[in-house]
């Protein structure tokens, strides 16, 4: 047995005596997907994903086991008070690492374990009013505000990290939510702009202020985010701290220090064909504009990156379900830029209860900078546009004809084609093919096979 599983097999062990002696009841919930595969080309299955895109389309083509397994108990509920803690363990392992790896998060492990969440809410503990009383503190570890398209495992809005914050502020026409979530930023001194001989991380605090809850129409909901991060760089007292920390446009001065702004759009509509519809536009300068649970302080003024995302839900039950999303990205880089644009559908036909045939199709296509160098190594897919095109089969057993019904079973063929700038773009700094893990380098076309059950409760 791995040291860390009789850990928590102890750690199981020691809290029966706590519950026989009345401890709140735990609440156990999780998610994970497992699965197995092979390639036409020989060997383990591979992802198809595109270099650059941020995405790629999952169905049959996700070349990890991954789970998360959460434990939460309301510790206190007396008066009109309540607290609860919540915790996730999260692992995670990739096909080609072999489902028998024994490396635990190491570096260049096979395979990682994490605790991903551990905080505390507290309810009914800032008075009665009418904008308070249902109003919550938090603060720990935490997923926030995520903002999730299925068919693609992508987050539009999202925050992590370790802060604090209070939630669902009633103002009468909406709900007022801040947060401030702290992040340790690999992108130390020795990176960036200007190089320092000594080493260091940075610190990157962000304010997020969000209204939600914003009725625009019948069965039409609005939210609206700001946030703030701010760039607090490792300055040891052998560093001359009497300059500017780092001009926001250029970067120059202390290397990794510059702040970012990022503003949020999104609408949600009911009652669209049984399902509904999430329209979200996203903004964001400098360090925030990556637009994702990171923030960046290397990256100055100059980078801006706009993102468009319509995701359709659709449920004409008992016979048909679909999402479909559409993506636009553009990113700005000190002159020159990237676009991304995406489109694809998960279409299923319930051919009974439980069986059901899908379809799983996605097109990506990136217009790739001009000086586009992955690794520091300037790319023969510099200026040009690479494609892939992803189209997968299955066969899906589940409980019930609905479209996030689980568990799923699935059985799946899928097959990719892409054009000679996708691989281009996938040769690393030593001009190894990183695309599809290489399974089918010099080739512009592949196929997989393999089952996977998905399931969350």
């Amino acid at each position: 047995m791995r040291p860390q599983l009789i850990t928590f097999s102890a750690l199981v062990l020691a809290g029966l005596p706590m519950l026989a002696q009345g401890m709140p009841p735990v609440d156990f919930h999780g998610y994970f997907r497992v699965g197995t595969g092979v390639s036409s080309a020989g060997g383990v299955m591979p992802a198809f994903a595109l270099p650059g895109a941020v995405t790629k389309y999952r169905f049959g083509n996700e070349a990890e086991n991954y789970g998360e397994l959460e434990a939460d108990a309301v510790v206190w509920d007396k008066d009109g008070a309540r607290f609860k803690v919540y915790t996730m363990a999260q692992f995670w392992n990739p096909y080609a690492s072999g489902a028998n790896a024994q490396s635990v998060g190491a570096s260049g492990a096979t395979r990682d374990f994490d605790m991903s969440q551990y905080w505390v809410e507290a309810k009914g503990v800032l008075g009665g009013s009418a904008a308070f009383k249902d109003a919550s503190l938090w603060a720990g570890k935490r997923y926030y505000n995520r903002h999730h398209v299925e068919i693609v495992d992508f987050y539009t809005w999202t925050n992590q990290g370790i802060g604090l914050g209070i939630e669902n502020i009633d103002l009468g026409f909406g709900k007022l939510h801040y947060a401030y979530i702290q992040t340790d930023n690999i992108n130390n001194l020795n990176s960036g702009p200007v190089t320092q001989s000594v080493t260091g991380r940075n610190v990157v605090g962000t304010h997020a202020l969000r209204l939600s809850d914003l009725k625009t129409n019948p069965g039409g909901a609005l939210s609206l985010g700001l946030e703030f991060a701010r760039a607090r760089p490792y300055r040891p007292d052998s560093l001359d701290t009497t300059g500017p920390a780092a001009d926001p446009a250029t970067g120059a001065g202390v290397a990794n220090a510059n702040n970012g702004v990022a503003i949020y759009l999104e609408h949600v509509q009911s009652g669209v064909l049984g399902g509904d519809n999430t329209f979200s536009i996203g903004y964001g300068t400098g360090a925030s504009s990556l637009l994702d649970n990171s923030t960046d302080p290397s990256l100055t003024r100059s980078s801006k990156t706009l993102r468009v995302v319509d995701a359709l839900t659709i449920a004409l039950a008992p016979a048909f379900a679909m999402q479909a999303v559409g993506t636009y990205q553009h990113r700005r880089d000190a002159g020159s830029s990237t676009v991304w644009t995406s489109l694809g559908a998960r279409p299923m036909w319930f051919m009974t209860k439980h069986f059901s045939l899908v379809l799983d199709a996605g097109l990506d296509r990136v217009e790739y900078a001009s000086d586009y160098a992955p690794g520091g190594t300037p790319s023969g897919a510099a200026g040009e546009t690479g494609r892939l095109l992803k189209t997968t089969l299955g066969l899906v057993w589940r409980p019930e004809p609905k479209f996030l019904s689980v568990p799923q079973i699935r059985l799946f063929v899928t097959n990719a084609g892409w054009n000679r700038v996708a691989n281009e773009a996938g040769l690393d700094a030593a001009g190894a093919q990183t695309f599809a893990n290489g399974t089918f380098a010099g080739k512009t076309s592949g196929t997989t096979y393999g089952a996977q059950a998905e399931v969350w409760w």
